[in-house]
């Protein structure tokens, strides 16, 4: 009686089917793809064949993995193109986090500008940004607007970003209650009446850049004890410190050229000015 012969090792087989079965067509070209299903197909016969021999579950699993490395990865899909950012009109006005109402100075999707217009917040620590976004696009804050925080008397505290240049006239005239201004080292202008009667400022250090002061800045700030002079400021205007009955000494740096008409008047305590040599007109 013949014997009966002994039957195929298909665990190599089973493996690469299970294996092959996990590739997704999208990743690969359509041929390479098509070519593996086929492949898969035949080795599913050849598994399920009650009497496969060894050669032919070998040749279905050879089969098999050489359809496996011959797949061909897709060409990745073409990004989605995204809608262009377009910039505000210059002198659109926007509102932003923290009720902070701002005014485009500069148009442009990068290296945009604007300027800080007023705020709605009753902080006593008001912080004039260093940028603000809006619909997707940074934009610098360069400026301060004139009457940005005009008889603002909660505010003790403003602190200037790092990009702001200009601060405009009566930006903080009749904060009664503000006693500190962080500036900048970028400032350059500080206008008409800036600080005008700003009772409680008793210090300002405002950076060694500014190069032009207003009319009146820091008039009637009687509580301002210390003040620091730019060494690029070239003139101090009329009535600059006017009726600052606490400060007590002014130096004048080299770069000042003329002192306006009653720059000091009323400064009743203040019992040192030392003069540069540059300056010729008082």
């Amino acid at each position: 009686e013949n014997e009966k012969p002994e039957a195929a090792d298909k665990t190599a087989l089973a493996a690469v089917i299970t294996t092959a079965e996990g590739y997704k067509a999208e990743d690969y070209t359509a041929e390479s793809y098509a070519a593996l299903q086929t492949a898969v197909t035949a080795a599913k016969a050849v598994n399920a064949k009650a009497d496969a021999t060894q050669a032919e579950v070998d040749a279905a699993a050879t089969a098999l993995n050489a359809a496996v490395k011959a797949l061909v990865k897709a060409a990745a899909p073409a990004p989605t193109p995204q809608p262009e950012k377009k910039p505000l009109a210059k002198g659109k006005k926007f509102t932003a986090k923290g009720g902070i109402t701002y005014k485009v100075t500069k148009s442009a999707a990068k290296n945009g500008e604007v300027a800080y217009v007023k705020t709605t917040s009753k902080a006593k620590t008001i912080t004039v940004p260093k940028t603000v976004k809006k619909d997707g696009i940074t934009y610098k804050v360069t400026s301060i607007t004139k009457n940005a925080f005009k008889k603002n008397s909660k505010a003790t505290k403003i602190v200037v970003g790092d990009n702001v240049k200009t601060i405009g006239a009566s930006a903080f005239e009749g904060c009664t209650n503000l006693n500190t201004v962080n500036f900048n080292a970028a400032l350059k202008t500080i206008g008409n009446r800036a600080f005008y009667n700003c009772k409680s400022l008793d210090y300002a250090m405002m950076g060694d850049n500014v190069e032009t002061m207003g009319n009146s800045v820091f008039y009637n700030c009687t509580s301002l004890a210390a003040v620091n002079l730019s060494n690029k400021l070239e003139v101090v205007k009329n009535y600059t410190f006017y009726n600052c009955s606490a400060l007590k000494k002014v130096v004048i740096p080299d770069s000042v050229t003329e002192i306006g008409g009653q720059a000091f008047a009323e400064c009743s305590n203040l019992s040192s000015v030392k003069l540069s040599k540059s300056v010729e007109a008082m």
